[in-house]
């Protein structure tokens, strides 16, 4: 039987203005649970959801001589050991650094033993490698929206970066539900929502960031919605709901979107605390 409400909903929109009131909680898309929702922004809506460490451009720079990303891409085995060489490699520059590493005890057990990264125990560490720029299996989201479209307007307004008139920035949204529903359909749980300890990362605190993480072999091939779509089908009942829903805004408009984003409260500053953060707002001001 054919859904009466669609899973996955695309709202276009041509103005910034309308973008950011969309992102209110207030909205009727998000219904009478506003928190149910979780954010991810994209600068071009025709990126994958997919971790930092299936994405080329993120794990080629981390990668030595001898590891490379083309053979290791499609064999789920070889990038689970690529990215535990990585997290032992960064584990151990923090610790040359003197820089402090959260559970340090277990991570340097877990990591070492080369244990999945899905161990509660590992992902406050990994939780930090990531907003350092390390690629991993964890994927970024956040519970406001409006932190969701700063990340996908400032990437467009970068020195240098031209926005494309042809193209769109995109706030992705995805109900917690579309987790559970997936999980049901299958016959093993194979995806999570999990967090980390803010008190050990300024930045995923400013952001109010949480993760999905997959494990089995399908998810290092498939992005996330399109993964999660294929178990749907197998559900007991049909899905009445909308899970994901794409707020799209021409990139022309991604200087106007930081302006009124400012509005909110939501700038580089406040995005990254600390002195880069306040040079980065002050960056973002020439593209208002």
């Amino acid at each position: 039987m054919p859904h009466l409400i669609p899973i996955d909903v695309v709202r276009p929109f041509t103005d910034a203005r309308d973008f950011v009131s969309a992102l209110s909680p207030l909205d009727t898309v998000w219904g009478n649970e506003p928190a149910e929702w979780i954010f991810r922004g994209h600068w071009d809506a025709n990126w994958d959801l997919v971790p930092s460490l299936y994405r080329e451009d993120r794990l080629k720079p981390f990668l030595l001589p001898t590891e490379s990303f083309d053979d290791a891409m499609g064999d789920f085995a070889e990038m689970a050991r690529i990215e535990t060489e990585l997290l032992k490699r960064v584990l151990e520059g923090f610790d040359r650094a003197g820089l402090p590493i959260p559970e340090n005890h277990w991570v340097r057990t877990l990591i070492g033993d080369g244990v999945s990264d899905v161990d509660p125990s590992v992902i406050p560490f990994i939780a930090l490698a990531q907003h350092h720029g390390v690629p991993t299996r964890l994927l970024d989201w956040t519970t406001l929206a409006t932190v969701a479209a700063y990340f996908a307007a400032a990437e467009i307004a970068k020195p240098g970066q031209l926005p494309d008139s042809k193209r769109h920035l995109e706030v992705i949204a995805m109900h917690r539900d579309a987790v559970t529903f997936a999980n049901n359909a299958c016959s093993n749980a194979f995806c999570s929502i999990v967090h980390a300890p803010r008190a050990s990362n300024a930045n995923l605190h400013a952001q109010s960031g949480l993760f999905t993480i997959c494990k089995g072999q399908d998810p290092a091939l498939e992005p996330l919605d399109s993964l999660f779509k294929t178990c749907y089908p197998e559900a007991e009942e049909p899905i009445e709901q909308t899970l994901f829903v794409r707020l799209r805004l021409p990139q022309t408009q991604a200087g106007s979107l930081l302006r009124y984003l400012s509005y909110e409260g939501v700038t580089g500053a406040t995005m990254f605390p600390g002195y880069d953060g306040a040079v980065k707002a002050l960056r973002e001001r020439q593209f208002y």
